[in-house]
């Protein structure tokens, strides 16, 4: 009986310390960084692709087959993106409005 008890314990604290997640290398506060760019996106529910335009590392116009979209940015992080009509006014059709919420743990 003893040595039973002993096993199942011993494979208890075994299943447990091996099931623990380690933290990533650099913590979760600090990203890897990109290195590369996305050029083309495919959409599978909308006939056509859209082709993103860049400003140094930052996407800042995405082409569709219908419109396009603008994208602004504060510091690294997309603010606002607006939505244009080819050939049409240059005032939005729409625009999407984007805040971020830090989780405090």
């Amino acid at each position: 009986m003893r040595p039973t008890l002993y096993y199942l314990a011993l494979m208890t604290t075994c299943i447990i310390l091996s099931s623990c997640q380690k933290e990533p290398d650099g913590g979760t506060n600090n990203p890897p960084q990109v290195t590369c760019k996305l050029d083309r996106a495919y959409y599978y529910d909308d006939p056509g692709t859209a082709g993103y335009v860049y400003y140094g590392t930052q996407a800042t116009r995405i082409n569709l087959q219908d419109y396009y979209s603008t994208l602004e940015y504060s510091g690294n992080k997309i603010t606002h993106r607006n939505y244009f009509d080819y050939g049409g006014t240059p005032t939005p059709l729409g625009q999407d409005v984007i805040t971020y919420m830090r989780i405090i743990r």
